[in-house]
C-alpha cells in the first residue's frame, strides 16, 4: 500500500472514532457521509475496527465506540481503574432500565461518549427520550465521569424512580471501583 493510502487510512480511522465518541451511534453509511468517505472506505474501516473491539455493531448495523476504544478513552481520562467494572455495568444497566446507557468523560469544555449501550427501543430517531444523569467521580487530573440514561419519552414517574435507584447504585459501584480517585 502506497504511503498516502496509509495516511488517507489512518485518518479515516481517526476521523471515524472521533465521530463516534463525540456524536450519536450511527451506521457506516452515515459516518461515509457525514465525513466524506466512499462507502466502500468507511465499511472497510468499520469492519478492521469492529474487529479490534475499537467499535461494536448492533443489531440494526448501528456503530457505537466498543470495548477496547472505552478501556482507551477511560486510561486516557484517568479512569482506568473501572474499564473492567464499565464493561459488564453498563450493560447491566441498559438490560436492567430498559433504558439506553451512555458513559461520559468530560474535561470541562468537551464531552466524549467511553461507552453507549442502546435499548432495544431506541433504534430509530423519534421523541426526545426522557435523560437522567449521575456523576461517578473525578480522575485525579480533574476530569470527570458521568453516566447517562435516556429512558422511553413515555415513561412513567415509577419506572423513572426504578431506574435512577439503578443508576446511582451502578454509578457508586463504578466509583467504588476507582479505588483513590475523588468521588464527588
Amino acid at each position: 500500500m502506497p504511503a498516502r493510502d496509509e495516511t488517507a487510512g489512518v485518518a479515516a480511522v481517526a476521523r471515524m472514532l472521533a465521530r463516534l465518541a463525540e456524536e450519536r451511534p450511527q451506521t457506516v453509511a452515515e459516518l461515509a457521509s457525514a465525513l466524506g468517505l466512499s462507502r466502500s472506505t468507511a465499511f472497510a474501516v468499520a469492519a478492521e475496527l469492529d474487529a479490534a473491539g475499537l467499535v461494536e455493531r448492533d443489531a440494526g448495523g448501528v456503530l457505537a465506540p466498543g470495548p477496547a476504544a472505552a478501556r482507551l478513552a477511560l486510561a486516557r481520562f484517568g479512569f482506568g481503574a473501572m474499564a473492567e467494572a464499565s464493561e459488564s455495568l453498563v450493560s447491566a444497566l441498559r438490560d436492567d432500565t430498559d433504558a439506553s446507557v451512555a458513559l461520559l468523560l468530560s474535561d470541562g469544555e468537551n464531552t466524549v461518549i467511553a461507552a453507549q449501550r442502546r435499548a432495544p427501543w431506541d433504534q430509530e430517531g423519534g421523541r426526545t427520550p426522557r435523560q437522567i444523569t449521575a456523576d461517578i467521580g473525578r480522575s485525579a487530573s480533574g476530569h470527570m465521569a458521568t453516566l447517562r440514561l435516556s429512558l422511553r419519552p413515555n415513561a412513567s414517574e415509577t419506572e423513572v424512580r426504578s431506574a435512577s435507584a439503578c443508576l446511582d447504585r451502578v454509578a457508586a459501584a463504578l466509583a467504588a471501583s476507582l479505588g483513590g480517585a475523588s468521588h464527588d
